[in-house]
């Protein structure tokens, strides 16, 4: 099963859309897969639970059917390097625990070490298949989690590298520019942001400042977030930007009725955030 062939993926792709027709959200994780159940962040902090069942299914979009009459038929594709059987098999068996309430869940696995030439067949392959099933760019996402907690080696700093980098500049084409900001990617195994992913495109070409993320970080630990009966305003342009672009894994969001998205980046239940954002450059956030 270890790397396998391409006619075997495409043909699952076109088995599943076949069987599925009605299939309208997908989502890509590459490098998601559980390799163990918990975590050290860093040297000095606690041992926590590892989110790679997020990092496969955002709890966002198991709940996206939430008071819909008519679900919306998902497709999740998990792109990772299975080693063994047994990684498979405990991989799948998650899968299957966190789909069972929701039936309108579908997933795909595709083991494949994932390396710039099989990014330049895939992505462009899973692009059209989207665009020719009419799935609108709200409701498809593609997520990198392909970070290395460690120092990396030479090869693991290249790949943290390359697949951001090659998908983006696949998804910048022509053909599939309406796309240009359905791709994310994983901040890593920091601290304070490891369960939230930012939008590339809008991103990784701005210069981040130390101070920007270090005020995030602030924020998302701060105590506001779970207290209640206050506000918080935020004024700082960059922070507000970076925010904007954010989406919190772990977070069920409050969906509209149309388009079937989450449209408040971060999680914090703030009803259209980006409608929020005045000619003030302001967010006022409740405490939820």
């Amino acid at each position: 099963m270890y790397n396998q062939h391409y006619a075997d993926i495409e043909e699952q792709f076109n088995e599943i859309f076949r069987r599925k027709p009605s299939i309208n959200f997908v989502y890509l994780s590459i490098g998601s897969k559980q390799n163990r159940s918990s975590v050290r962040l860093t040297p000095e902090s606690a041992t926590v639970y590892t989110n790679s069942d997020m990092q496969m299914l955002p709890v966002f979009m198991r709940h996206i059917n939430t008071d819909r009459s008519v679900p919306i038929e998902m497709l999740i594709i998990i792109w990772d390097v299975f080693e063994t059987e047994e990684s498979v098999e405990r991989n799948r068996d998650l899968l299957d625990k966190l789909r069972k309430p929701f039936p309108h869940i579908h997933y795909i696995i595709m083991n494949k070490i994932c390396v710039k030439n099989d990014l330049d067949r895939f992505i462009p392959f899973l692009m059209r298949k989207v665009i020719d099933h009419q799935i609108s760019p709200s409701n498809f996402m593609i997520a990198n989690y392909v970070r290395f907690k460690n120092a990396p080696n030479t090869l693991e700093r290249i790949s943290e590298m390359m697949i951001p980098t090659t998908i983006q500049e696949i998804i910048d084409r022509t053909e599939f520019k309406e796309y240009e900001n359905s791709f994310y990617q994983w901040f890593g195994y920091n601290q304070y942001l490891y369960d939230f992913i930012y939008c590339y495109k809008q991103l990784h070409l701005n210069v981040i400042q130390s101070r920007d993320i270090y005020a995030i970080e602030r924020l998302v630990c701060s105590e506001y977030l779970n207290s209640s009966g206050k506000t918080m305003v935020i004024q700082d342009k960059n922070v507000i930007h970076i925010m904007s672009n954010m989406f919190d894994i772990a977070k069920t969001c409050r969906l509209p009725s149309e388009p079937p998205v989450c449209t408040q980046s971060i999680g914090y239940h703030i009803m259209s955030l980006f409608e929020t954002l005045t000619s003030a450059n302001t967010i006022t956030i409740p405490r939820i």
